[in-house]
């Protein structure tokens, strides 16, 4: 019993270290001031606009949509592994609230500079994602969500993916134009992590696999 309860702690420890790794690369790729990720392109947007919302709120608040959306479509097979994607919501938008304030000295002016800010934030993005996923207690929404319709409607996996991020980039590239009357928050950034940080995760995967299998499994 002992060594059962200790594991889930490590495994609840690595959930959150991953979530705010992850988030530090979300705000990285963000101050590349290139675009920000796909996943978070609309929540990124709407905190451009509202000005009130800040972008850790708006990852929320959209996490929350993501959520509803899943228990419509799951109906009566919601599990708690469903219901935890509520305060594992939270734990990101907190995470990109405080990062974007750590963060917020950065003021990058060169092609350079942006460039490399961006690939950092995209390495880093990448190692979050393998290490948020590897405890496989509970998904973020965002990743949730493409889960359940790809399991629900017997769709591959890296299909419903790949729609799904292109949905979410039109919606914000939209709001953007009424918003704004031009593109803003979203960038080569947003292209180049959608093309690299999916490899660069499973690099990641591989690397620490043992690693994982010593205190995961």
């Amino acid at each position: 019993m002992y060594w059962h309860n200790k594991r889930q702690l490590i495994k609840v420890l690595f959930f959150i270290v991953g979530v705010f790794i992850n988030s530090l690369g979300i705000v990285l790729i963000t101050k590349s001031n290139m675009g920000t990720s796909q996943i978070s392109s609309i929540s990124y947007v709407v905190s451009l606009k509202f000005q009130q919302i800040d972008f850790g709120m708006a990852t929320f608040l959209l996490n929350v949509v993501f959520l509803i959306v899943q228990m419509a479509i799951l109906r009566k097979k919601i599990d708690i592994k469903i219901i935890l994607q509520l305060p594992a919501s939270f734990i990101l938008g907190y995470f990109i609230s405080v990062n974007m304030n750590i963060l917020d000295v950065i003021n990058l002016t060169t092609f350079l500079s942006k460039v490399i800010c961006l690939l950092i934030g995209c390495v880093i993005l990448a190692l979050g994602i393998s290490v948020e996923i590897a405890p496989d207690i509970v998904k973020i929404p965002g990743e949730g969500i493409v889960f359940t319709i790809s399991k629900e409607m017997d769709i591959r996996f890296g299909k419903v993916k790949v729609i799904f991020d292109l949905i979410l980039v039109i919606t914000a590239l939209l709001i953007s134009i009424v918003s704004f009357n031009g593109v803003k928050g979203i960038g080569i950034g947003t292209g180049v992590s959608a093309l690299v940080v999916g490899k660069m995760v499973n690099v990641f995967d591989m690397c620490l696999r043992g690693f994982y299998c010593k205190y995961l499994k």
